[in-house]
């Protein structure tokens, strides 16, 4: 049997914490339903971030404050009709399907819960509170399956 169905030793406590600051936190307001996202387009990032940055961050001749995101825009795009709006993505095998955002430019998941929870819910998590959000997204992991193109 699984969590889902009442398990309650089927997640570890650290996963159980990291989904309660998921649904508390307001994660759950985009990342909805079976697949956990991609239900949607939400604007991203909804906070301010250019005063908070030197440019040094990912590229020593990027200057952040010339970009919407906090982190580099490989590629340029800026979402749907250029309005910031990107489809929410689906959780499900997050932990395996690096790299992160649009654009591909974050590779670390805890870097990307970091930007999510500052930049979207304007409440950026602590180390501890990123460790128990990764322990439970990495709980919606599955098998992924191999479509071979031929």
């Amino acid at each position: 049997m699984i969590f889902l169905e009442g398990n309650n030793s089927a997640i570890s406590s650290k996963a159980k914490r990291g989904m309660a600051l998921f649904m508390t936190k307001g994660c759950k307001g985009c990342h909805t339903g079976m697949s956990v996202g991609g239900q949607s387009m939400q604007k991203s990032p909804l906070r301010d971030h250019f005063e908070e940055f030197t440019g040094l961050l990912f590229n020593p001749n990027l200057k952040l404050k010339d970009s919407p995101f906090p982190f580099e825009n490989k590629g340029g795009f800026l979402g749907a009709n250029d309005n910031l709006r990107f489809r929410v993505p689906i959780l499900r095998n997050i932990s395996k399907t690096s790299p992160y955002f649009h654009n591909g430019a974050v590779k670390d998941l805890k870097e990307v819960v970091r930007i999510m929870s500052k930049y979207q819910l304007g409440d950026e998590f602590s180390p501890k509170q990123i460790d128990e959000v990764v322990e439970f997204l990495k709980t919606l992991d599955g098998d992924l399956v191999d479509y071979k193109v031929k």
